[in-house]
């Protein structure tokens, strides 16, 4: 992925300290905190520049102007003493003036300006309160937004500041002490189980490079939600890396049988368009969509259509429509492809040379770790977070009775954060203070190799 907005591929757009993940798609509206507009002028921009939305289109802004334009504050006071709550009547801007401003065309600063013109206080209030009154007010009626490239950071903030439950309370202290811990570089060939939106899978994609392995164990026969890795932009390269592995067949692992077959591989299916159906099957930027279409089916019973399939491409929309055989073939096409992720990862699974494992779920963590210990190196480590600290309790018990692993730590991680400012620095007061307990310890094997001495 090159340094340039490039249309078709997932971006962070940030006003403030909201983030959101969106794909750019030429001519799509994009709608971001009460602002609509089209990101077709953003193409060819450097990730991380400052954009003003006029008139429902993208201007690129130099960002020394819009830093300026925030701290363009003259005249304030000593204190606050002098101040006295009206209760709104300070500002005789009323909402019908704004809203008619609006209607107008006038931007998000013009309305900040008159705001703060037509304050009766702004003026006597010290230039920290005139700050943090312009700062909120930027919040509801900016126009300025930035576009980075998509990181597991920013991902991961971005889940902290909306849904932290769907990354388990997750910190990126959390997540950096994971894979610090684990020793995740490039060419590691890493187990992995978590249920955290593929939040843990796109930060160990970005350590791999081009080289490694990675088993993505999963419930059900296909993988649960992975958005953040959806919005990494990754290459067909890197998403060869990663196999799949259902839960479900840990047992024929454990007991040393062979992965049960599926019947539908061996099913031969003539179609008109092979390279359509390997693109629907393969290729990693293509999101299909498909509608169910009734009465489609012609009268003399030949195999017609009867589903409309959409795909985008490169950012482009392409429509397909598939017969009956075609849809089988599709079927097959994705069987296979899942099967042999699985026998891949059934192979390194089965040698025990795996350089860690690494869980983040809402599963009870010991059965499932016991059962992957076999995959797992000697002197390897492993790192296993949990919201809370009773199941991590009984695994560690557990792993110190079997001698199974040696230093083993179980800590809870907490992070303060602080506000620095020029006379303003402090702790943030409004945090959260779960943020999930983390086990980390290293294989050893349980019987040292027998040596024989000769006299």
């Amino acid at each position: 992925m090159n340094d340039y907005i490039t249309l078709g591929e997932s971006v962070i757009l940030k006003k403030g300290d909201v983030l959101k993940a969106v794909k750019l798609l030429p001519k799509k509206l994009i709608v971001f905190e009460r602002m609509r507009f089209v990101p077709d002028n953003a193409e060819g921009a450097l990730f991380g520049s400052t954009f003003k939305i006029d008139r429902g289109g993208l201007v690129l802004v130099n960002q020394e102007e819009v830093n300026q334009e925030k701290n363009a504050v003259t005249q304030s006071g000593q204190d606050n003493r002098g101040i006295v709550d009206t209760h709104g009547d300070s500002q005789t801007l009323k909402r019908e003036c704004i809203l008619q401003m609006k209607e107008e065309g006038q931007s998000g600063e013009q309305i900040i300006g008159n705001l703060v013109n037509n304050s009766s206080t702004f003026t006597g209030k010290t230039k920290f309160s005139q700050t943090k009154y312009v700062k909120k007010k930027q919040k509801k009626y900016s126009s300025y937004i930035q576009i980075h490239k998509p990181t597991a950071r920013l991902i991961c903030k971005l889940y902290i500041n909306r849904e932290p439950a769907k990354i388990l309370n997750m910190n990126l202290d959390s997540i950096s002490q994971i894979v610090t811990a684990t020793n995740i570089r490039q060419g590691s060939k890493v187990v992995v189980l978590e249920t955290c939106s593929g939040m843990l899978l796109a930060l160990i994609m970005e350590r791999l490079g081009l080289e490694g392995c990675v088993v993505n164990l999963h419930v059900g026969e296909t993988p649960s939600n992975l958005f953040a890795l959806s919005h990494l932009n990754l290459s067909e390269d890197k998403w060869k890396l990663i196999n799949s592995f259902p839960l479900s067949q840990l047992g024929p692992l454990i007991a040393g049988h062979p992965l049960p077959s599926d019947p539908l591989l061996n099913a031969e299916v003539e179609v008109k368009d092979p390279e359509m159906i390997y693109s629907l099957t393969h290729e990693q930027d293509v999101v299909v969509v498909v509608e169910e279409k009734a009465n489609l089916m012609s009268q003399d019973g030949n195999d017609e259509p009867d589903k409309d399939t959409t795909s985008f491409v490169n950012g482009k929309r392409k429509r397909h429509y598939l017969t009956d055989s075609e849809k089988l073939a599709v079927k097959i096409e994705r069987r296979k492809k899942r099967h042999e992720q699985k026998e891949f990862a059934y192979n390194c699974l089965q040698k025990g040379q795996m350089d860690a494992i690494i869980m983040a779920c809402r599963f009870h963590p010991t059965p499932i770790f016991m059962s992957l210990m076999g995959s797992l190196a000697p002197s390897k480590p492993f790192a296993i977070y949990h919201e809370y600290q009773e199941p991590l309790m009984e695994l560690f018990v557990q792993l110190s009775v079997s001698n199974s692993a040696i230093n083993l730590q179980l800590c809870e991680t907490f992070m303060r954060n602080y506000q620095v400012l020029s006379e303003r620095t402090h702790p943030h007061v409004m945090m959260s203070t779960g943020r999930g307990y983390l086990l980390t310890g290293t294989k050893v094997n349980k019987e040292l190799p027998s040596t024989n001495k000769s006299d």
